[in-house]
């Protein structure tokens, strides 16, 4: 991923980012550079993001139907109304790229991320050739790791300020089916008189290990909030994002 500065256009000089796919190690690029015009436009009209959609996508079959689902999966869980995630063809506020944290592979994530830290976004038609040269690096073979992303995404998304939730959930399930597989035991052993722990001990130690699971899953969440309190209590972080202050003093040269 290429990414061009503000200072390629003087009247947006440190205002915006944009970022375009590359071919090969010299700048070849997937994408028109003639279409940025369309995404500066956009970013005009009010929004931080501006992701290209490749609408007529020129790959094949087995490339299109597994970036079709994972992106319905990704606006399932993201919230983020978009066609294509995976374009890199996108236009940004400088503001708000310096909002983000991208560790891993989370460069694909990045308008999911842009909703998480206040962004409004939005998405244009871009046109969508045949790569004339080079190699993708995605295929079926990132699956598992993708499947993952998902995964922490959804956490991050939905549990970062809140992990307990998350944990507390588990936790409670756990225990609900421990508890329930060891009172029908219990009931089972008063109205019949059978030994059901000795009858059917496989489902006494099933309950009894739920029990014990819900108790360190809770115990997890406990720790993992106090880590979240931590971490946010630490210099400059917040849980919200400010998009515009008024009447505030204009701050000292």
């Amino acid at each position: 991923m290429n990414f061009l500065d503000g200072s390629l256009f003087p009247e947006n000089q440190e205002k915006l980012v944009i970022t375009v796919a590359p071919y090969g190690p010299e700048w070849m690029p997937a994408d028109f550079p003639e279409d940025i015009p369309q995404f500066l436009d956009t970013l005009e009209q009010g929004y931080e993001v501006v992701c290209g959609w490749r609408h007529r996508r020129a790959e094949g079959i087995v490339r299109r139907w597994p970036s079709r689902v994972a992106n319905v999966l990704l606006r399932a869980l993201s919230g983020v109304d978009i066609h294509d995630f995976g374009t890199t063809f996108r236009a940004y506020r400088a503001e708000l790229v310096k909002e983000l944290r991208l560790l891993g592979d989370f460069h694909r994530y990045i308008p999911a991320l842009a909703r998480q830290a206040g962004g409004r976004i939005t998405e244009i038609p871009i046109r969508n050739v045949v790569r004339p040269a080079g190699q993708s690096s995605y295929g079926l073979g990132r699956t598992v790791g993708v499947s993952l992303d998902l995964v922490l995404l959804y956490f991050l998304m939905r549990y970062m300020d809140r992990p307990l939730r998350a944990f507390g959930q588990l936790a409670l399930l756990a225990a609900t089916v421990g508890a329930t597989i060891l009172g029908a035991l219990l009931l089972l052993a008063w109205a019949s008189g059978m030994p059901t722990v000795r009858e059917h001990s496989g489902w006494f130690l099933i309950s009894i290990l739920l029990l014990l699971a819900s108790v360190q899953i809770l115990m997890t969440g406990i720790l993992a909030e106090i880590l979240v309190r931590v971490l946010f209590g630490m210099g400059d972080r917040r849980v919200y994002a400010v998009r515009r202050e008024w009447g505030a003093e204009a701050p000292p040269p």
